[in-house]
C-alpha cells in the first residue's frame, strides 16, 4: 500500500554517501540542530528537485563526525546505500520538536510579511534566511526593479526585532528600509 505524501514535508538533509558495508547511509543535515531528522521515525527520500517522494522507515540514527549516519529500511548493502547519494531527505513538519521560546525554524519564517516598526508600513516579505555564523539574517524582498527582485538584509537579532508572530505570518523590525520606486 502506498501512503500519500504529507503536505507539510520539509527538506532537512541529503544523502552524501554510504557508511560501512551493511547499507547505512551518511547524511548531511542542513541545520546544526538536526533534532527533527533524528526524531522522525520515517523519512521521505527523493532525487534532488524531483518531488518524487518515497517513504522509508528509519531503524537507527546516530551522530558521527559532524554528520549523521542512519540505517533505513530497504538499504541492506553498500551498493544500495551508495545509490541514494544525492537524494534529498524530508520529514513532516509535524515531526519537528516544539522550538524553545523566542526561537524559530527558518521554514516558519519564510514567506512572513515584514513591517517597519516606525510607521507600521509593509516593507516586504522574507524570501531567504542566511546564517553568517554569528546570527541569522532575513533576506526581505522589498520590491522589484527592471523586473528583478530588490532585497534588503536585516539582521535577525533582538536589537532590530520588535515582534515575531509566526501564526500571523508577521515580523515587525526596527529597520530603516530604503524607499522603493
Amino acid at each position: 500500500m502506498t501512503l500519500p505524501v504529507p503536505d507539510d514535508l520539509v527538506v532537512v538533509a541529503r544523502v552524501v554517501g554510504a557508511y560501512g558495508v551493511k547499507g547505512w547511509i551518511k547524511v548531511e543535515a542542513f541545520s546544526a540542530e538536526a533534532s527533527a531528522l533524528q526524531r522522525a521515525d520515517r523519512w521521505w527520500f527523493a532525487p534532488r528537485d524531483s518531488g518524487r517522494w518515497e517513504r522509508r522507515g528509519c531503524a537507527d540514527v546516530k551522530p558521527h563526525s559532524g554528520q549523521i549516519v542512519a540505517r533505513i529500511e530497504g538499504s541492506t548493502d553498500r551498493d544500495t546505500a551508495e545509490a541514494l547519494r544525492g537524494y534529498e531527505i524530508a520529514v513532516s513538519r509535524a515531526d519537528f520538536p516544539e522550538p524553545e521560546p523566542n526561537a524559530y525554524y527558518w521554514v516558519d519564517l519564510l514567506g512572513c510579511e515584514v513591517f517597519a516598526a516606525t510607521d507600521g508600513s509593509l516593507a516586504g516579505k522574507v524570501v531567504n534566511l542566511i546564517d553568517n555564523g554569528a546570527h541569522s539574517i532575513l533576506e526581505v524582498q522589498v520590491g522589484e526593479r527592471d523586473g528583478k527582485p530588490v532585497t534588503e538584509l536585516v539582521p535577525f537579532v533582538d536589537a532590530y526585532l520588535r515582534e515575531v508572530d509566526v501564526p500571523a505570518r508577521r515580523i515587525v523590525v526596527d529597520w530603516a528600509f530604503e524607499p522603493q520606486g
